[in-house]
């Protein structure tokens, strides 16, 4: 509820574009956390049999419930009020068993969708009754790296491997990777529909294993290609602009979503530090082996590598089930602070959702919105918070 923000549309060469002037987002109905979360689960007290250390991914379930999906092989479930609900899954190849998984999918009615790549096969999952269907996908779904991010009217999955990259040959500087988009079909293999620029990325010196070939690195705080599933289209950023690319299920540009001019953060030596502690602070933790490099290469090498001047103008995508684009702006994985703008499937802007506590968000409701928040022991913590509209209880 709220006054919202109609674009101009135009149309060209079959392209239907949504554009905001430039004033858009300072006018936006401005969206406010409440003061406290709604839920919370994780953190230092937690029982240790829903410890969210290992947490990969997360998904808002009715009446504010939450699914966190952990280790790569289990689901923890989570009452409203924060309590322990129930697990699913546990290490292994057999039924209703995961190993390997990466993302876990919110759909509609909590329904759960789970790639394996493990075991290579896709997994349907309802809170109440465990995995209920399981589906091979060997030799359907192109490389290992591919992952889902939505589903099509009629159950047709989409993938992407964006955030990937392989090692590349010659001397180019600052160059793109490429990612695809792949529609998995009910039967059949998958088919790559789209392509777009994804990470940018940089030939680097070696310094870790000197005289060992030059490494591809990729730039921090650069832009990368983002995709979800949004109503019946694919909504795809790549973060350079304020530009949201509205695909059919061909992977054909029929609509877009265009904020002009939308200028960029400035990457500070603060974010630069903040960044260079988590990355060596997440290597010391990992197990080394007697050949491993030494810490100080290794920071040396961190010190070296590259930095985008300014972050990406957009980041996730999230979609809530009253069908609201929210487009979060380009953020450091530290901060606590951020903004997202919401969207409706007109290209209308909803409101402008700003918070400066609790983490960053990783699942949307219609009302609510998931924060994470890691302490400086790498504890991990989950906060629901609803928003609602600055100035209105």
């Amino acid at each position: 509820p709220g006054a919202v923000l109609l674009p101009k549309r135009t149309l060209a060469g079959g392209v239907t574009t949504f554009v905001h002037d430039r004033a858009a987002l300072a006018r936006a109905t401005p969206f406010v956390l409440d003061a406290a979360p709604e839920t919370i689960v994780g953190g230092p007290d937690a029982d240790p049999a829903y410890d969210l250390t290992s947490l990969l991914d997360v998904a808002l379930l009715s009446g504010g419930r939450l699914a966190c999906f952990v280790q790569g092989h289990r689901v923890l479930l989570f009452n409203r009020d924060g309590t322990p609900w129930r697990t699913i899954g546990r290490h292994g190849a057999g039924p209703g068993e995961f190993m390997g998984g990466r993302e876990m999918l919110g759909l509609r009615a909590d329904t759960l969708l789970l790639l394996d790549m493990n075991n290579r096969r896709l997994n349907w999952i309802v809170p109440s009754a465990g995995v209920v269907r399981s589906e091979p996908v060997q030799d359907r779904i192109p490389g290992v790296y591919a992952t889902p991010v939505g589903v099509l009217p009629g159950g047709r999955v989409i993938l992407t491997n964006a955030g990937q990259y392989r090692e590349m040959g010659g001397a180019r500087e600052d160059f793109r990777s490429v990612a695809s988009l792949f529609l998995l079909p009910t039967r059949g293999a998958a088919t790559t529909i789209a392509t777009m620029p994804d990470l940018l990325l940089r030939r680097m010196r070696n310094s870790i294993e000197p005289g060992r070939p030059d490494l591809t690195d990729f730039i921090r705080f650069g832009p990368n290609a983002r995709s979800t599933v949004w109503d019946t289209l694919i909504a795809s950023t790549t973060g350079t602009t304020y530009e949201v690319v509205l695909r059919n299920s061909r992977g054909v540009v029929i609509q877009k979503i265009v904020l002009p001019a939308t200028p960029r953060r400035p990457v500070t030596a603060k974010m630069r530090q903040e960044n260079l502690s988590v990355t060596m602070s997440a290597w010391y933790s990992q197990p080394r082996e007697v050949s491993s490099p030494d810490s100080a290469r290794v920071e040396a090498f961190l010190r070296a590598a590259p930095f985008a001047d300014s972050l990406p103008v957009t980041a996730e995508l999230f979609v809530t089930p009253d069908r609201t684009l929210w487009v979060l702006d380009g953020h450091t994985p530290g901060e606590s602070s951020w903004t997202a703008t919401g969207f409706r499937t007109d290209g209308a802007i909803v409101g402008r959702l700003r918070a400066d506590r609790g983490g960053l968000p990783v699942a949307f409701g219609n009302d609510r919105v998931v924060l994470k928040s890691t302490d400086k022991d790498g504890v991990v913590k989950l906060a629901t918070y609803r928003f609602r509209i600055a100035g209105k209880q």
